[in-house]
């Protein structure tokens, strides 16, 4: 007796509890939409954040990513693609002496991106304009202009222009898992 009344009082609360409607999950939008299309970011000319876009949706599992007739619309425009440098050193003479002059050894590279999405049937904003950055900091060697691997640095340093390549790659990388994790997890 006492047994059957445990088990039907464990299955009336686990009904309950489980009929209330909660359930895991991404947010009102990936409820209600199913597919999403991502034009081509205005302002991205080597296309990595497009590309990471596409694949970090693809990833999530959350909305599907069509080329064209989807239920959403993903607008991302860059406002600010820049570089600075933050690391400075002492120049050297030919004869490796210190001379009076700083020469630039780490930078730092900043996207500023404006991300809206698109009800695509009605031309509906659902969510955005929103603004977003991504930060990511790089080293390289002044001193090393063409070479693209530099010996005995175990990737820590590098020439600076195969620096920046990477830090646009990163940057591409975060600020894409920041807008799909702000499409996601927000509600309308």
């Amino acid at each position: 007796m006492f047994k059957t009344l445990t088990i039907s009082l464990f299955l009336c609360i686990s009904l309950l509890l489980s009929s209330c409607g909660y359930k895991t999950g991404y947010g009102k939008l990936s409820d209600k939409y199913q597919t999403i299309t991502i034009p081509f970011v205005d302002g991205d000319k080597s296309g990595f954040l497009t590309a990471e876009l596409i694949k970090r949706f693809s990833q999530s599992g959350a909305l599907e990513y069509r080329n064209a007739s989807a239920e959403l619309e993903l607008k991302v425009v860059l406002l600010d693609d820049h570089e600075e440098h933050v690391g400075f050193q002492f120049d050297r003479d030919l004869n490796n002496n210190v001379v009076n002059r700083l020469t630039p050894t780490e930078g730092r590279s900043k996207v500023l991106a404006e991300i809206s999405v698109i009800e695509s049937s009605t031309g509906k904003t659902l969510l955005g304009p929103e603004e977003l950055i991504a930060v990511a900091d790089f080293d390289f060697d002044p001193d090393i202009s063409v070479d693209n691997v530099t010996e005995f640095s175990l990737g820590q340093l590098s020439s600076s222009d195969s620096a920046r390549d990477v830090a646009k790659v990163t940057t591409s990388e975060i600020l894409s898992r920041k807008i799909v994790d702000y499409i996601l997890n927000s509600w309308e």
